[in-house]
């Protein structure tokens, strides 16, 4: 039996967001309302505290974080991070695999 997973994305786009995530307080709310969450994308500059406190606030999900340099990707490695991946480093197909693979 295949498992579908459930994904929220808050990566700073209308278009691409399931609701209307573009404060990292809404999305918060909305995980303490919808607990069967796998996946949470975000982009490092949604808008709230530092993204460290924000990631920290989050349990059980796994977090696939876009940031916008390497260097930031080196500096917010953190074990309650699944992924992170700078900007443009990786299409969409990619990332659905990612996802579907995970067990």
């Amino acid at each position: 039996m295949i498992k579908i997973k459930k994904v929220i994305t808050a990566l700073l786009s209308e278009q691409i967001n399931n609701e209307d995530f573009l404060y990292q307080d809404a999305v918060l709310e909305y995980i303490e309302e919808n607990e069967e969450i796998d996946f949470l994308l975000i982009n490092e500059e949604l808008p709230g505290e530092e993204i460290e406190s924000f990631i920290n606030k989050i349990k059980n999900i796994k977090i696939i974080l876009f940031v916008n340099n390497s260097k930031n990707k080196e500096k917010l490695l953190n074990e309650k991070i699944y992924r992170i991946y700078t900007n443009g480093e990786i299409e969409i197909e990619e990332l659905k695999n990612t996802i579907k693979e995970e067990n």
